[in-house]
């Protein structure tokens, strides 16, 4: 549905607009609890941009000092997070 409000356009989703593959994934984003009170256009902003990302075993996703600018949820597996306190203390 394409809605207009002070002259922007903007889109909003419900989940009868989604595939199965996209109420799959509106059901994943709102089993994250961080997620799972917000709003549907809010929810729908991060659907638009979301992508799922396999990765290796052993894959380095991201290092520490990295600059990163996504956001990870992790769908299936287990990550493995090491910290360097003391580059992290005295820096």
């Amino acid at each position: 549905m394409i809605k207009r409000k002070n002259n922007l356009q903007y889109t909003t989703f419900t989940a009868d607009h989604y595939d199965s593959r996209g109420k799959e994934k509106v059901a994943f984003f709102r089993s994250i609890p961080l997620l799972m009170d917000w709003p549907q256009h809010a929810l729908s902003a991060i659907l638009r941009d979301s992508k799922l990302i396999k990765f290796s075993h052993g894959q380095t996703i991201f290092k520490q000092g990295d600059e990163v600018n996504e956001v990870y949820f992790v769908k299936q597996g287990d990550i493995e997070v090491l910290l360097h306190i003391m580059d992290w203390f005295f820096n």
